[in-house]
């Protein structure tokens, strides 16, 4: 058992410091097959998690970007809010200076039409 662990560390220190073409040559034992696939799985694993990083990376500046377009928004959204508070309450104002002028005008429409009738009721002789 002793010798198949040594056997096996002596072809993984030799694989992991780059052990010439030529040697590989001879058929693999299959520690070395073993490691070669464990090594490529965590090549694969490393590549992977890579490509994770990079595409939370990408969707963190997506988040950072959309943020700051819910901001602008908002801003723009509060910046019309006012506006239109600001132009109804014009109108609010207009309505209120319009009804005053209306009511004016029928209390001087309704003395104007009394003093009518009290002119036709004089001329009458009533």
């Amino acid at each position: 058992h002793m010798a198949k662990i040594s056997t096996a560390f002596s072809a993984s220190t030799s694989f992991l410091q780059g052990s010439p073409k030529s040697h590989q040559a001879a058929p693999l034992s299959p520690e070395h097959e073993q490691l070669e696939k464990e090594q490529a799985w965590l090549k694969s694993i490393k590549r992977e998690t890579e490509e994770m990083e990079q595409r939370a990376q990408s969707l963190d500046q997506q988040l950072t970007s959309w943020r700051e377009v819910k901001s602008t928004l908002k801003e723009e959204v509060e910046c019309r809010t006012r506006e239109v508070e600001e132009g109804l309450a014009v109108l609010d104002s207009l309505l209120n200076a319009t009804g005053s002028v209306l009511e004016a005008e029928r209390g001087v429409t309704r003395e104007a039409s009394e003093r009518q009738q009290r002119a036709y009721a004089e001329l009458a002789g009533v």
